[in-house]
């Protein structure tokens, strides 16, 4: 039976998880930079785009939540991992308050199956497989951000050098927190750029992993991540007032009045 843990996208028990493959990987370097489907039993497919440096894997992730109206709200998650050998493992931290925990081995052809599990419901699984397969090969070097693009909060050197080992070192508490602070930070750059706002600046960069990585580089002091969400919370709140006296405030499409999320139950 399909069972829903505030939002999470697994499924019901599993009798037992995947045995590891029979097949030994034929590749000794894998190279999983790029952007995957992982395909779920369940039904769902989260996409899933990564960047490989070493054995670590950091990236992000998306898939479709519930209805706001006629569309559906995406689900994102900043991502962590790593890959030793033949296993792979990364963990999303979706910002509905789940954390997916993604294990599975590497077939000798690049396909990685595996299970998935809710980290705070254990009992809520499901098994998966990527789509396409990994590449055998070392990670490419990153690309150049494309021209005109606003990179994230600068960090220093040292701490980019020790990005994995902060992540690692970084409390559950402080992971939590920062996690939720890069999707509000994105969220709020991309609503600016939907009202044609012009902020610019690192504060207002869309890219996930600049807020994320900036934020965890602070050892969990708050302090300036909040005085960041308030700075920004004001830029749209100035912003909003502004279209609203030209008299042309962008609103979101209104609730279908079947949606049964809106809809007011008969008492």
């Amino acid at each position: 039976m399909m069972k829903w843990r505030n939002g999470f996208i697994a499924f019901g028990v599993i009798g037992a998880l995947l045995p590891p493959s029979p097949v030994e990987a034929a590749c000794s370097d894998w190279n999983a930079s790029g952007e995957f489907t992982f395909v779920q039993t369940n039904g769902y497919r989260p996409k899933f785009t990564l960047s490989q440096t070493g054995s670590e894997i950091h990236g992000t992730a998306v898939y479709d939540g519930i209805y706001y109206g006629t569309a559906r709200i995406p689900v994102t998650a900043s991502v962590d991992g790593n890959i030793k050998g033949d296993a792979f493992e990364v963990t999303a931290y979706w910002n509905n308050d789940t954390t997916g925990v993604y294990s599975g081995r590497i077939g000798a052809q690049g396909r990685i199956e595996g299970s998935t599990y809710d980290k705070r419901h254990p009992d809520a699984m499901a098994l998966w497989h990527s789509e396409p397969t990994i590449n055998c090969g070392p990670p490419p070097p990153s690309a150049p951000s494309p021209r005109g693009s606003t990179p994230g909060p600068k960090i220093p050197s040292g701490l980019q050098r020790q990005g994995g080992e902060l992540m690692n070192k970084a409390g559950e508490q402080s992971r939590y927190h920062c996690n939720a602070y890069a999707n509000s930070a994105v969220a709020a750059a991309k609503e600016g750029l939907r009202l044609s706002c012009g902020f610019t600046g690192a504060r207002w960069s869309p890219e996930i992993g600049g807020h994320l990585n900036w934020c965890l580089a602070l050892g969990g002091d708050h302090t300036l991540p909040n005085s960041e969400e308030a700075a920004r919370a004001e830029g749209l709140g100035d912003c909003r007032a502004k279209i609203e006296a030209r008299g042309k405030i962008l609103t979101r499409p209104p609730a279908a009045a079947n949606d049964s999320l809106f809809k007011v139950k008969p008492k």
